[in-house]
């Protein structure tokens, strides 16, 4: 039979009873088919009644339509409606809808892979229901066991997820949800460890230091040319140390001085300080405030991380993660009810591979809305379309794609996806804010901990400070004396003394005193000779040749 629904046809007839019958017999009429039949009024020769023909193998009785469409002339135009308003109507017409249903078990229920699946077929029966309630065709079921291709080419309306097989065979109409498998967990956050440099970039922070040492070498630059003029006492670094600090703490300078220089000086530092501090405090809040990032991002972090995985009982072909991805993980026999793997969930440390927005119903009714807005989802494989197809070249192809266009553009599917899924909570009107841990102090900690341990060392080395010069003073005097150049060219035997200048414990204010004894010729006048001129001496040791003696203001010395 000849096919003309590809092509727009014009038949202009003296009768129309056997041009129509002709087509019937002759043609394969579809109801896509854009056949017009014109027949002449013999009453004034120039007027033309119009039909438009076109039919069904699918109905149960008349297999052709004929639609009038009016009467045509030079003076009397005729509008065309449009195909869709004329052939919305199917009474009459059996379409065969296909739906996947799985073996019942002994108890009448159904088994855990219609369960998962539940979701995706009355999506798609609400929508069979409203083209049919649109259209108004009857449903024929098609009951197949083997699940095979030859049943597939029989469905005039095929609803289910996209696969390769079927894109040589259907054509689709429109995607109805992205239904995905991912890991729902809950955000394994770590402690920040830079959170105290995270404000700003490495090049902000390069200038900062540059900035610090330029105000350092000004600082002292400008005490040194006071303490020059007479104006000033100090001009030490720890001095200089000490004012930086306290202007960069907004505390201001621990001294005062009435030089128009040093002001301002004080003021540019401190107004510096001021906008630093401000940039600085409102970038950290912000960075408390936010929701952390999570640590896991993809699959390649859930493998290296330290989580236990499971999965659903039965999850179909198309949703399965491939095991080598997962082979130091004990993934595959790992197998929870949703119930089970919320709680655990809620612990932490656990990854669930389900359909997320099937899932969030009983999720939310066991886990608080913060713990809801800190699971992550993690996408594991490509997503699957549920979708509306027709076999290739169908002849309702056009008509079911502007219905469920229409559906889409009007809410219809938003309303019901938003009646039957469950969408992971809008979290952005929630403020929360993030808790410091012991990590995120790390680095100030650390800081102090290493300050008070230099602290502790400084001081020790003051306390030592005066033992060490006299020490060092003292072998020094001694090498001196000792050598054989001085004992050359001096006459007479050299001795030393070595005071302390004022008598504080920690004072570091020695003098050497170098003692022109003459040179005796036996160790008696050496001896007496000593002293008498250090009264109170008493020897180190015996036959030393060193005195300690406190006849010099009460201070102990050593001649």
């Amino acid at each position: 039979m000849l096919d003309l629904a590809k092509f727009v046809t014009l038949i202009i007839t003296n009768n129309f009873n056997r041009t129509v019958a002709q087509l019937q017999e002759n043609v394969n009429l579809r109801w896509n088919s854009d056949i017009v039949v014109t027949s002449k009024i013999m009453l004034d020769g120039e007027s033309y009644q119009r039909w438009k023909v076109f039919g069904s193998s699918k109905k149960n009785t008349a297999r052709s339509n004929i639609t009038y469409l009016g009467t045509w002339s030079p003076t009397n135009n005729m509008k065309m409606d449009n195909i869709y308003r004329e052939r919305r109507s199917m009474e009459g017409i059996s379409l065969k809808i296909s739906s996947v249903m799985t073996n019942s078990d002994r108890m009448g229920t159904l088994n855990d892979e219609y369960i998962f699946r539940k979701t995706e077929r009355e999506l798609c029966y609400i929508f069979v229901n409203f083209l049919k309630y649109i259209h108004k065709f009857k449903i024929e079921v098609i009951h197949d066991n083997t699940n095979s291709t030859s049943a597939e080419n029989e469905f005039d309306i095929l609803c289910d997820f996209m696969d390769k097989h079927l894109v040589d065979r259907k054509d689709v109409i429109s995607q109805i949800y992205p239904f995905r498998k991912a890991f729902i967990l809950k955000n394994p956050v770590g402690g920040n460890r830079n959170i105290f440099i995270k404000p700003f970039s490495p090049l902000v922070w390069y200038l900062l230091i540059v900035l610090i040492l330029l105000m350092t070498l000004a600082l002292k630059l400008l005490l040194h040319i006071l303490e020059r003029f007479g104006m000033i006492n100090d001009k030490s670094w720890s001095l200089v140390i000490l004012v930086l600090l306290s202007t960069f703490c907004l505390e201001g300078s621990p001294v005062e001085y009435n030089f128009l220089s040093w002001r301002v000086f004080l003021l540019t530092s401190m107004l510096t300080s001021v906008l630093l501090y401000n940039y600085y405090s409102s970038i950290m809040v912000s960075l408390l405030l936010i929701n952390p990032l999570p640590n896991v991002k993809s699959l390649a972090d859930l493998q290296k991380a330290n989580i236990k995985l499971a999965r659903e009982h039965q999850i179909p072909d198309y949703y399965e993660v491939d095991n080598i991805t997962f082979n130091s993980n004990d993934y595959t026999s790992a197998l929870y009810n949703l119930s089970e793997a919320v709680v655990e969930i809620k612990n932490g440390g656990f990854a669930y591979y389900t359909e997320p927005a099937t899932r969030y119903k009983l999720i939310e009714t066991q886990l608080s809305f913060l713990e809801v807005c800190s699971l992550i989802e993690i996408d594991a494989v490509a997503t699957a379309y549920t979708t509306f197809m027709v076999p290739k070249n169908s002849e309702f192809k056009e008509i079911f794609r502007i219905s469920i266009r229409r559906a889409i553009e009007r809410g219809f599917l938003k309303r019901e996806l938003n009646r039957l899924l469950k969408r992971k909570p809008i979290c952005l009107a929630h403020v929360d804010f993030s808790g410091l841990s012991f990590s995120d102090l790390s680095a100030a900690l650390g800081i102090f901990f290493c300050g008070v341990a230099l602290s502790i060392v400084i001081l020790f080395l003051e306390l030592l400070e005066p033992h060490l010069l006299a020490c060092h003073y003292f072998f020094y005097a001694l090498h001196l004396l000792e050598s054989p150049v001085f004992q050359l060219w001096c006459p007479c035997k050299w001795g030393f003394l070595i005071l302390q200048l004022d008598n504080t414990p920690a004072s570091s204010n020695f003098l050497i005193l170098f003692l022109k004894i003459p040179r005796p010729y036996n160790n008696d006048n050496c001896e007496r000779n000593r002293t008498a001129f250090v009264p109170d001496a008493k020897p180190l040791k015996q036959n030393s040749l060193y005195y300690k003696t406190s006849s010099w203001n009460g201070t102990e010395v050593i001649v």
